[in-house]
């Protein structure tokens, strides 16, 4: 959101073209979407005990480098596998489903797929207006893995050479002390900015991956993914709220939770500057107070992004 105003040399503020306008990013969360990941939690097709098998998801292909022997094929990198009975000492408790995904840390090993409209009839594409939140489970150390070894998942689009381009990314790292507890399985998640008209990858279809990026001297090893989740964050214009007061002006709004507001300043829509620290949002009512100029029009940007 961008208004102008102009401030005479008493001190008194007007609005100088009576109106609002809404710029690109200028907006507050209004209300989450949940796309549909098809074969999210590697339900499809049900095993007795592991498969190579998948509904929905592909592998990623196999590197030149890599040479098959010794009884390890690239397909066997990923895999699908069946819970162990509640009460099994290596039973995971909070599975969604039966079933998850297995991925060795091995570089470049990983799965993707494309990403489905809220009703599954449709590729969902990045909307210009709206953010995008990936979600997905993760069990690290398994088989030995060594502490710091790195896993990705990403929102992506396909270029016109067919390159899969990531348009944000989520990084897990092995820890200890994040699984140390081989029967939890822990979420991860991150809030993409909002996409702007220009953004390379706006109306582009959508897609989803997980992969290894662990080194070579690094790998060994393997992963546990489950629940793999995609939504789209509807935003709408803030109300942005101008007060005179002693001394300035008070630029108020609503805020919500999740979101980093920014205001900037300008002078003619060429350059702009910060007002202040980036505000958290609370749920509630932000307010900042700008002090009156002495002379001239001044513009005022309210954009908001996703917090870290």
């Amino acid at each position: 959101m961008t208004i102008k105003l102009r401030v005479g040399t008493s001190g008194a503020a007007f609005l100088a073209l009576g109106m609002v306008s809404v710029c690109p990013g200028s907006r507050a969360l209004a209300a989450m979407e949940e796309l549909t990941v098809p074969n999210g939690s590697f339900e499809k097709p049900a095993t007795p005990f592991v498969s190579l098998l998948f509904e929905s998801w592909q592998r990623t292909p196999k590197p030149v480098w890599y040479v098959e022997e010794g009884g390890f094929q690239w397909n066997q990198l990923t895999g699908i596998f069946l819970n162990t009975a509640p009460g099994a000492a290596d039973h995971i408790e909070d599975l969604d489903g039966r079933q998850a995904a297995w991925l060795f840390a091995v570089p470049e090993a990983g799965l993707f797929q494309s990403v489905l409209t809220a009703g599954g009839t449709s590729p969902a594409v990045f909307e210009a207006g709206r953010a995008y939140r990936l979600t997905l489970e993760v069990i690290g150390a398994g088989g030995n893995m060594l502490e710091g070894v790195p896993l990705e998942a990403n929102l992506f689009w396909t270029d016109a050479a067919g390159q899969r381009i990531p348009m944000a990314t989520l990084g897990v790292t092995n820890r200890a002390a994040l699984f140390g507890a081989r029967n939890r399985i822990v979420p991860f998640q991150m809030t993409a900015a909002v996409v702007k008209p220009t953004d390379p990858w706006a109306s582009q279809a959508i897609g989803v991956q997980v992969v290894s990026t662990v080194s070579a001297a690094d790998q060994g090893g393997y992963w546990v993914i489950d629940r793999v989740r995609v939504a789209a964050i509807s935003i709408a214009q803030p109300e942005l709220t101008v007060l005179t007061e002693p001394g300035g002006l008070r630029l108020k709004w609503v805020s919500e939770s999740g979101w980093r507001y920014r205001l900037r300043a300008s002078t003619g829509l060429d350059a702009w500057s910060g007002l202040g620290e980036p505000l958290a949002g609370s749920g509630g009512e932000l307010t900042v107070l700008v002090p009156f100029e002495t002379e001239g029009s001044r513009f005022y940007s309210l954009t908001a992004e996703a917090a870290d």
